[in-house]
C-alpha cells in the first residue's frame, strides 16, 4: 500500500511538472500580453482625447469662418462698417464701387469693393489696421497711395480694392 502511495505521489509531482509548470508560464506569458494591450488602450484612449479636442477646435474654428462669411453679400453692412472706419480715422471717401463675381481659387461667390479716400497721412496705419480688424473676412487686393502737401501737412488719397465673400444659399 506504500508504494502505491509512493506512486500516486510521484505521478502528483510528475503531473505538476508537465501540466501545472508550463500551465504557469503560459499564465505570466498573457499577464504581459494584457499588460502591452492595457498600455496600448490607454494611449489610444488619450489620441482618441486629443482627436476630440482637435475637432471640436476645428469646429469652433468652422462657426468662426462662417460668421465672416456671411449667407448674403450685405453690401449695406459693408458700407456701415467702411464708414465707421472713416470716421474714426478722418478718411473721407470720394467713391465707392461693388461688384459680384465668384472667385475660382475657393469656389465662393466674391464681392469686390472699390473706394477712394483721403486723409491724414499719420492715420494710415490705423485705416489699415481698422479694415484688417473686420469681423468679415476682407482682402485687399491693391492699394494705391498718393501723396499731396496741403497748408504745410502731408495728405494722402488712397485707392483700394478689397474682397470679400459671401456664401450662397442651399
Amino acid at each position: 500500500m506504500k508504494s502505491w502511495h509512493i506512486l500516486i505521489f510521484v505521478l502528483l509531482v510528475s503531473s505538476i511538472g508537465f501540466i501545472v509548470l508550463p500551465w504557469y508560464s503560459e499564465i505570466q506569458n498573457m499577464k504581459v500580453v494584457n499588460q502591452g494591450l492595457e498600455n496600448t488602450l490607454s494611449e489610444k484612449i488619450q489620441e482618441l482625447q486629443t482627436l476630440n479636442g482637435i475637432i471640436k477646435s476645428a469646429q469652433q474654428e468652422n462657426k468662426s469662418l462662417l460668421s465672416q462669411i456671411p449667407v448674403e453679400n450685405e453690401q449695406e453692412k459693408i458700407m456701415q462698417f467702411l464708414k465707421q472706419i472713416s470716421l474714426k480715422t478722418g478718411f473721407g471717401f470720394t467713391s465707392l464701387q461693388f461688384s459680384k463675381g465668384k472667385n475660382s481659387e475657393v469656389g465662393l461667390p466674391e464681392l469686390s469693393i472699390r473706394f477712394s479716400t483721403t486723409g491724414r497721412k499719420e492715420k494710415i496705419k490705423d485705416f489699415l489696421v481698422a479694415i484688417e480688424n473686420s469681423p468679415r473676412f476682407l482682402g485687399m487686393d491693391n492699394l494705391n497711395i498718393t501723396t499731396t502737401r496741403e497748408n504745410g501737412s502731408l495728405s494722402v488719397q488712397f485707392g483700394v480694392s478689397l474682397y470679400s465673400f459671401f456664401q450662397t444659399e442651399k
